[in-house]
């Protein structure tokens, strides 16, 4: 049913069979480091892997200058009308905090521009690592 209200089925039925198969490799190993650490040591294995990477992260950031920053980018058009879709950014660095606001983007348009807050999100990670 998903395949068929996508614009390139072909492409869509693709990635979801890579996404299937990376999920499947992923189960297989967690079950895998499971059996040989147990739940306690795999999570805290995890927990470290993710605390590391957040301090690396804001230990660069650290370094960078305090203050407002702000970007830009602007699409042609959606292909149904709407002209001049921009999307914005601004960027609060304190310290090593980071608040990225994208509010003042263009609104929702009806091609297949825009994002979920999910996927903002993991961009904007992302564009971070």
């Amino acid at each position: 049913m998903i395949a068929t209200n996508v614009r390139h089925t072909r492409d869509f039925q693709g990635d979801l069979a890579a996404m299937i198969g990376s999920a499947r490799v992923g189960e297989r190993r967690l079950l895998a480091l499971l059996g040989e650490y147990g739940p306690a040591l795999t999570l805290a294995g995890m927990e470290e892997v993710l605390d590391a990477a957040e301090r690396q992260t804001r230990s660069t950031i650290a370094e960078w200058k305090d203050g407002v920053y702000r970007g830009e980018a602007i699409l042609d058009d959606d292909g149904h009308g709407y002209r001049d879709i921009y999307v914005r950014a601004k960027v609060t660095k304190r310290g090593s905090d980071l608040t990225v606001d994208p509010t003042q983007s263009h609104p929702q348009v009806t091609g297949f521009i825009n994002s979920s807050y999910a996927n903002m999100r993991s961009a904007v990670a992302m564009a971070l690592s």
